[in-house]
């Protein structure tokens, strides 16, 4: 079982999380490490406190222990619904040059 707990706006939030299988739970962990809060731009869903981060992870817990889908599964969902953004490390393409920094 995994606990997640955060603080935000003076509430504090503990998420509580089952997972069949160690590696269930691993999958979890390492899709929020990857994953960007579409809020609080420079932190992942692990890190952040922001409600659209907790609707995030539940979404990801969802398509992980109840549609099993896997990591690639995951990703390829969230970029067609909130574009490459979500990927906390997005490809390196045209789209994407001002997320790596620009020209700078």
């Amino acid at each position: 079982m995994c606990l997640w707990a955060g603080a935000g706006y003076g509430q504090t939030a503990i998420e509580v999380r089952q997972f069949s299988s160690p590696q269930q739970q691993a999958l979890y962990e390492g899709l929020l490490t990857e994953l960007r809060c579409l809020v609080c731009q420079n932190e992942n869903l692990a890190d952040s406190n922001a409600e659209l981060a907790g609707d995030l992870r539940n979404e990801v817990y969802a398509m992980v222990t109840q549609q099993g889908l896997d990591e690639q599964a995951v990703k390829t969902f969230l970029v067609q619904r909130y574009g490459n953004f979500v990927l906390y490390r997005p490809p390196v393409q045209a789209s994407t040059w001002l997320l790596w920094g620009g020209l700078s």
